[in-house]
């Protein structure tokens, strides 16, 4: 749904289709965090999911605090034409991200994932 919605941004559609646009990431990116947080204990064990889950804490709260202001920058600087692409560098990041953690999760055997 996030991705669909940053695609859909990137189209000259009319303001009001924009606004589903951030709808739909946000609709996407909602369960992200608490799904996430409720995995940390799977991902990296019991014993030191307090310590991560203060860490992710702490970033996440960092990022609210970090990306409007960036973006208000960056739109100072140039425009806030740049939404869509400032979107898309985030769920690319987030991606990749994700990506990379399921890899090490395979290295030490594990998944997230459960075959059915």
């Amino acid at each position: 749904m996030t991705g669909a919605g940053v695609l859909l941004a990137f189209l000259p559609v009319p303001p009001a289709i924009k606004g589903l646009c951030m709808m739909l990431v946000g609709l996407g990116n909602g369960p992200t965090f608490p799904n996430l947080i409720s995995l940390t204990p799977t991902s990296f064990g019991r014993e030191n999911s307090q310590a991560v889950i203060g860490t992710q804490m702490a970033f996440c709260n960092m990022g609210i605090l970090i990306a409007p202001p960036l973006f208000g920058v960056f739109a100072g600087l140039i425009s806030t034409a740049i939404y869509p692409a400032f979107t898309a560098v985030c769920f690319v990041l987030m991606v990749v991200s994700f990506i990379l953690h399921q890899k090490s999760l395979k290295k030490k055997g594990c998944s997230l994932f459960k075959k059915i």
